[in-house]
């Protein structure tokens, strides 16, 4: 709080609610992030790369890190997990379609 109120003044109330996420534990995530060390000449189709399936439509990845435009945001987390969530089901109809 003490970094808002320099920034934003000292009006800023407490929060009525905090949430921490804890990465380690989560069942879904099982501390799944992705590090990316920046290169020289890398572009925006990296970004595109990093979410590529693995396998046969085996692991589908999502976050900012793999957005080409709004990397390093909530609304590219949010955009690229909507993304993986329709190739998620997509595969599993494909797959359903032809067992």
């Amino acid at each position: 709080m003490e970094s808002l109120r320099t920034m934003f003044g000292s009006d800023i109330p407490m929060p009525k609610k905090v949430i921490v996420t804890n990465w380690n534990v989560d069942e879904y995530s099982h501390f799944g992030c992705l590090l990316v060390q920046y290169k020289v000449g890398m572009g925006k189709h990296d970004r595109t790369n990093f979410a590529q399936p693995v396998g046969t439509n085996q692991a589908f990845f999502a976050g900012e890190a793999t957005h080409r435009r709004f990397f390093a945001t909530t609304a590219g987390t949010f955009m690229t997990g909507r993304f993986a969530e329709r190739k998620v089901l997509k595969s599993f109809k494909e797959e359903t379609s032809t067992s």
